[in-house]
């Protein structure tokens, strides 16, 4: 069994889109990600050093979002997805990537996707 270490809702502005409308200035975003990680040893130590570190890593996810331009939401959430999976500790990873407003009929559109190690 896999602990869940999880990130709700990051809010990010990213260049987004494939319409010239989308391309002029960052959208809002919020990515979700959940991160399969045997957390026992940590708990057992109390020591930070022994898990994943969700503060620098929501940085690192903010960072490359905010500095991308990407067509597609399905390549962000791979992208966050190799950057959690860049640790050798993390077994899974479910990425979520909510784009309000992308439809006019809708609140939002979302892509969602799971990646594990041996894929990386």
């Amino acid at each position: 069994m896999m602990d869940i270490i999880k990130i709700n809702n990051l809010r990010v502005e990213a260049v987004i889109g494939c319409n010239a409308y989308e391309r002029v200035r960052p959208q809002k975003l919020f990515i979700t990600v959940s991160i399969a990680i045997d957390t026992w040893n940590a708990a057992a130590t109390d020591d930070l050093r022994n898990t994943l570190d969700y503060d620098q890593l929501a940085g690192r996810i903010t960072t490359m979002a905010e500095h991308s331009e990407f067509m597609l939401v399905e390549t962000l959430a791979q992208r966050v997805a190799d950057i959690v999976l860049a640790d050798e500790r993390v077994q899974s990873v479910t990425v979520s990537v909510v784009k309000p407003g992308a439809l006019s009929n809708a609140a939002s559109a979302e892509v969602i996707i799971t990646r594990d190690s041996k894929q990386s």
